[in-house]
């Protein structure tokens, strides 16, 4: 809604008509260094308490309060003084940044959903002294960590902090997901970095680009992503060769405090596009599945566009995916969106793969799974009743693309044998065989959906379960094995 009403004030303001100085803000600027002052919240607090004196109704309507004809025909005027001062801007006559610093206080006031840029007209924005000036901005950002007022630094404080500059100095992108947590909501881009970096991220991505190359801080990459929407930061982290710039904007774009994509992204072909750049860098790759791709429910947004990526990414990126999963069984009568966002991820994948792409993923992982075998190596894993995993689908797939009849039929086979021979070996308690019993009839579970699929079935196999004819139909086994 708010993005909607300055869109309309702009474009009213943007038609001939009166135009009305915002003095006391104006009168504001002349005091001090008002340039140096943006750079920070508390300083800028004077300039924004000026402009809130000559238009009190934008915070007023901002908080929800409704807007007279009279507010909005002087709330017009104003912006169409801010519109022309943009359109003239000459900075060598710009004492001090004086006329500068007042147009961006007006431009944060009214920045309300991160798309003020977008909706002015495009001539008010040509500005190649301001560009530059922006740039410089941008590429300047540099963070401190330090105690507030000289307070005695806690031990944890400084752990996090080593633990964050070591895993940075390294570039060990598994951890810096996870160290970046305590830091994530620390940050607070002043109403000057804000706007410098939104300002060229509309009107020249280029030289955003440019400008951030030489940042190696992940925190000053986490700034820059965080003031940005999820268009113009995918597209600075598509077009960026620098990979904390790369790497921020997809954290931030997942995991900000901003709430997260929907799933499909609309702006999914951009993600698509940094997830393929990234897979041919072996060692990046790995720390992004690690960060992104460990617990597949967190990020339904993601998968779709991996998807994408996975068709034409080399070998180590397939081996990344499918190990950096952190498998764990489910039980099979219930939906579990992470193996389903998994799903999502590989039917992508299989649209656009070739054969011999799609045959090396299953391939890896079933590999995966069978090792895996329901969490068979953990003493402390009970099975209750039949578990799915997150990767079903791929499992399916090795079935129908890697196997002939007759190789799912021996798969099937050897389940069955597996679970007739349950009862001939010795078990330390009732739970361990029932365990080890449904281990065995959740791995047969793929191959079953595998062998008796129907052209229009899906390969991810959800609620119903499949048994072997000896077992569905023998009453024994049902009592022998009642399911939680």
């Amino acid at each position: 809604m708010g993005s909607v009403l300055i869109a309309g004030l702009l474009q009213e303001a943007s038609l001939p008509g009166e135009e009305i100085e915002p003095t006391e803000l104006v009168v504001a600027v002349t005091e001090g260094d008002p340039f140096a002052a943006i750079g920070g919240w508390e300083t800028a607090f004077e300039l924004f308490a000026a402009l809130d004196r000559g238009f009190p109704f934008i915070n007023r309507v901002k908080a929800g309060s409704p807007l007279s004809e009279g507010e909005r025909a002087r709330w017009t005027s104003m912006l169409r003084w801010w519109i022309g001062q943009l359109r003239h801007w000459d900075p060598k006559s710009d004492d001090k940044g004086r006329r500068l610093s007042s147009l961006l206080v007006i431009a944060q006031a009214h920045d309300w959903d991160g798309a003020l840029w977008r909706a002015l007209p495009t001539d008010a924005l040509l500005n190649v002294g301001r560009t530059g000036l922006f740039a410089n901005i941008a590429g300047g950002l540099e963070m401190t960590f330090g105690t507030r007022g000289g307070e005695a630094e806690p031990i944890w404080e400084r752990n996090a902090v080593d633990t964050l500059l070591a895993a940075e100095a390294a570039c060990d992108w598994s951890s810096l997901g996870e160290v970046w947590r305590p830091f994530q909501d620390l940050l607070h881009p002043t109403p000057l970095q804000i706007q410098a970096i939104r300002f060229l991220a509309h009107i020249d991505m280029a030289r955003l680009v440019a400008a951030v190359a030489g940042i190696k801080q992940l925190a000053a990459a986490m700034l820059v992503a965080q003031v940005l929407d999820v268009e113009p930061r995918l597209e600075l982290a598509s077009a960026s060769e620098n990979h904390f710039v790369e790497f921020a904007c997809a954290y931030e774009t997942f995991n900000g405090r901003r709430k997260r994509p929907p799933a499909p992204l609309p702006q999914a072909a951009l993600l698509s596009r940094l997830l393929r750049k990234v897979a041919d860098d072996g060692p990046r790759w790995r720390g992004w599945m690690d960060v992104f791709n460990a617990y597949p429910i967190r990020y339904p947004a993601l998968h779709p566009c991996l998807g994408e990526a996975l068709a034409t990414a080399p070998r180590a990126a397939i081996e990344a995916y499918v190990d950096s999963m952190r498998l764990s069984p489910q039980p099979h009568d219930r939906i579990d969106e992470g193996r389903r966002n998994v799903a999502a991820c590989l039917r992508v994948f299989r649209d656009l793969a070739s054969d011999e792409q799609r045959r090396l993923l299953w391939a890896r992982a079933h590999d995966r799974w069978s090792e895996w075998a329901f969490d068979a190596a953990n003493e402390d894993a009970h099975l209750l009743g039949i578990s799915r995993s997150e990767i079903d689908y791929a499992v399916v797939g090795f079935a129908v693309e890697c196997l002939d009849d007759a190789g799912k039929a021996e798969m099937l086979a050897a389940m069955t044998s597996r679970l007739a021979m349950i009862e001939d070996s010795w078990h330390a308690s009732g739970t361990d065989i029932r365990t080890a019993w449904f281990r065995a009839l959740s791995c047969f579970q793929p191959y079953a959906h595998a062998t008796y699929l129907g052209p229009t079935d899906d390969w991810l196999p959800e609620s119903h379960a499949c048994y072997p004819p000896e077992i569905a139909d023998d009453a024994f086994f049902a009592l022998r094995y009642p399911a939680t």
